[in-house]
């Protein structure tokens, strides 16, 4: 096994090993406990800066774009999970995709002279919103969860209640009035997030964190239009 080094971070630090060209992730409290990744048995990785936290996501991200790398490379995460953790991951999973059909039917039904720039703008926040539901599937699978499939599960499971879209495509204001109430949902839903999985799933947490200020920034533009 490769020579433990100590780790700059003072957070739960994550051990890199290599087993049989497999890299497996595990955190431990101590700084000591970071092993260095062996490159020499991963040679298409050694590119790849060692023993920070946040090259186990540089590790995986490269691995996806190499030929083969899904067979070599499988980040197996262990955290100390919160007994709730899965279910809060479907609840943004299935909040992320009811939010990114809506604006996605917002972006095409919004008519009148100034609808342009908020039909773009709602196009933008759909496919964001795609990408934070696909970002959600794949982090429960990781901790051995099963996302939610089924439509009528979404309205169920969302952290914000549904309502359906104006049926006037020409009542702006009251689209981006209603976009603004989702938008503050779903900021107050990642910030408990975040504040719960700060100390204990730190990848959970900067999703969540992540998601929060594309929400803010999605939020910022909405009320800018109300100007």
């Amino acid at each position: 096994m490769p020579r433990p080094i100590a780790s700059p971070m003072t957070t739960p630090s994550p051990i890199i090993m290599v087993f049989g060209g497999r890299i497996s992730v595990r955190y431990a409290l101590k700084r000591a406990d970071v092993a260095r990744l062996d490159t020499l048995r991963v040679p298409r990785l050694q590119d790849i800066p060692l023993c920070d936290f946040h090259n186990i996501l540089a590790v995986w991200n490269k691995a996806k774009k190499t030929p083969g790398g899904y067979a070599m490379v499988r980040p197996v995460l262990s955290v100390k999970k919160e007994p709730t953790l899965l279910d809060d991951l479907n609840q943004a999973l299935a909040g992320e995709t009811l939010a990114a059909f809506r604006y996605l039917y917002l972006s095409k039904i919004a008519s009148g002279i100034s609808s342009l720039p908020l039909s773009k703008l709602f196009k933008e926040m759909a496919d964001g919103e795609w990408d934070h539901a696909s970002r959600f599937i794949e982090r429960i699978i990781q901790l051995g969860g099963v996302p939610i499939s089924k439509p009528v599960e979404w309205e169920k499971k969302a952290f914000f209640s549904y309502s359906d879209p104006p049926r006037r495509g020409n009542d702006l204001k009251a689209m981006i009035k209603e976009s603004l109430k989702l938008e503050r949902s779903s900021l107050e839903f990642y910030q408990r997030l975040a504040s719960k999985t700060r100390d204990t799933d730190m990848v959970t947490h900067k999703m969540a964190m992540d998601a929060m200020a594309d929400e803010a920034r999605e939020e910022r533009k909405l009320t800018a239009l109300l100007d």
